[in-house]
């Protein structure tokens, strides 16, 4: 009898023991699922927060949340390359990429099939025709040293994830900027650059 009833216990200890590491089992795996889409918006190019237009920013732009609420408001740290870049009253462009990115390799075959820039990802530069008023840098974005650059320009609400694209201007004394995440159709954002150059959005460089 006494035996029965250690079986009995142990039956019952291990069901319980059972239950609770499926639980646990369940949510790591909705809380991988969760991470994996978010960070497949990004390299799928499936951006739900993606804008018709484009609104530069002097400093970061409400929206941000959770742990990025800090930044609503504030101007970012512009890297001082990046700075002395726009003191030549030039345009800069920031192209974030990564390993086996089949958007990033798809937005940078359009904007060279558009004689916007030239090479591949990894040695990316502008095209010669618009060389003389922009400055564009190509970066790995799991480099650590441009990750941190990428962290900067991380747009609202906080999203991660490539290919990013980010443009930034200096009007009146002010840098002006803007980033997306995911797949930025590229006759649109040579588009959205004339229209910078011109004038047309954002006011001059200068």
């Amino acid at each position: 009898m006494r035996k029965r009833r250690i079986l009995v216990l142990v039956l019952l200890l291990s069901l319980g023991i059972s239950l609770l590491a499926a639980s646990i089992m369940k949510g790591s795996l909705n809380k991988t699922r969760s991470l994996v889409r978010v960070k497949c918006l990004g390299c799928l190019g499936l951006d739900p927060h993606r804008e018709e237009g484009v609104e530069l920013w002097g400093a970061y732009p409400e929206g941000y949340s959770g742990s990025e609420s800090w930044r609503e408001g504030k101007v970012p740290e512009h890297p001082e390359w990046i700075l002395k870049e726009l003191d030549k009253k030039r345009v800069v462009i920031l192209f974030f990429w990564g390993e086996g990115c089949e958007p990033c390799k798809r937005q940078w075959e359009g904007m060279r099939d558009l004689g916007f820039v030239e090479g591949s990802e990894r040695d990316g530069r502008i095209a010669e025709g618009y060389s003389e008023n922009i400055s564009l840098y190509s970066l790995d974005a799991g480099v650590p040293e441009y990750g941190k650059v990428y962290e900067i320009y991380i747009p609202p609400p906080g999203e991660v994830g490539v290919p990013m694209t980010v443009i930034l201007i200096k009007a009146g004394g002010e840098v002006m900027w803007y980033s997306r995440v995911g797949y930025w159709e590229p006759e649109d954002l040579v588009l959205t650059i004339e229209e910078i150059l011109t004038g047309e959005k954002g006011g001059q460089n200068g």
